[in-house]
């Protein structure tokens, strides 16, 4: 089982402070309902530029001065959250990774020379290679899957529209998946068409569509990714939707590529 409230998942989790060039080839599968402790020191090493530290302290002046209780003011959580939401909107992309590693891993990560696989990651999404904007749209990536292995190892597509309307909806089938292509977690597995309308997926196409993913994940290559919504074929075993499994490959050596194996069930 998988807790969507882990914002990074075990396997990250446990492969954060491996580096990768200790990693074994290994055969196992994790299960999330494992958990690891994740050491929160801070590497004498590692530091934020002046100029990070000085953005980050005006981030955090910017949510005191929402709050004065001496003048018989408190912010709501949604001012708050806003104030939040804007200063970290202000943060450069490798400030705002640092931070973010910061909170949820524990240390600060070192982008510059990168040795666990959750570092080189962080890299890669500051320097991305031309190629990562077609691998990462889910539209795009189909064609480069099809040339590589075969057509017939794509979930097959129902439609890809230039803009979601009523017309698109009445022709889709009983069941199917609502997707976006320029982000994470932007699925809507649909299991009985009656069951919803095609107002409730217009507002939740049209809210994914007005997200720009780049400035919530700081990961530059989807900059490049023209939003689009499609709609994929529901893909069901035994009547449940089958387990996702995700393969972390790195360090790969001819023949014998090192791979970790994540198992994510019952979604």
């Amino acid at each position: 089982m998988v807790n969507r409230n882990d914002r990074f998942g075990p396997c990250q989790r446990r492969m954060e402070n491996v580096p990768s060039t200790k990693l074994k080839p290994i055969g196992c599968v994790y299960d999330a309902a494992n958990s690891t402790t994740v050491p929160t020191g801070l590497p004498d090493t590692v530091r934020i530029s002046g100029q990070s530290a000085l953005m980050a302290d005006a981030a955090k002046a910017s949510l005191h001065r929402a709050e004065a209780p001496e003048l018989g003011f408190v912010a709501s959580p949604s001012v708050v959250r806003r104030i939040a939401n804007s200063a970290r909107s202000r943060l450069p992309d490798a400030v705002f990774l640092r931070l973010w590693r910061r909170k949820y891993i524990g240390r600060f990560p070192k982008l510059l020379r990168p040795t666990t696989f959750n570092e080189k990651i962080q890299q890669r999404s500051l320097r991305p290679a031309p190629r990562f904007a077609e691998l990462t749209d889910k539209l795009a990536v189909r064609k480069y899957v099809e040339d590589k292995i075969g057509k017939h190892h794509l979930i097959p597509l129902i439609t890809a529209p230039e803009a979601f309307t009523r017309e698109v909806f009445d022709a889709l089938p009983c069941s199917f998946v609502t997707k976006a292509n320029h982000g994470s977690s932007f699925v809507e597995v649909v299991g009985n068409k009656a069951e919803t309308s095609f107002e409730k997926l217009q507002q939740l196409a049209q809210q994914w569509l007005s997200l720009d993913f780049h400035s919530i994940a700081r990961k530059r290559h989807y900059q490049e990714i023209k939003p689009r919504i499609f709609f994929e074929t529901l893909l069901l075993q035994g009547g449940k939707i089958p387990a996702d499994y995700k393969l972390l490959c790195f360090d790969g050596h001819p023949g014998r590529p090192i791979i970790y194996i994540l198992v994510i069930s019952d979604r």
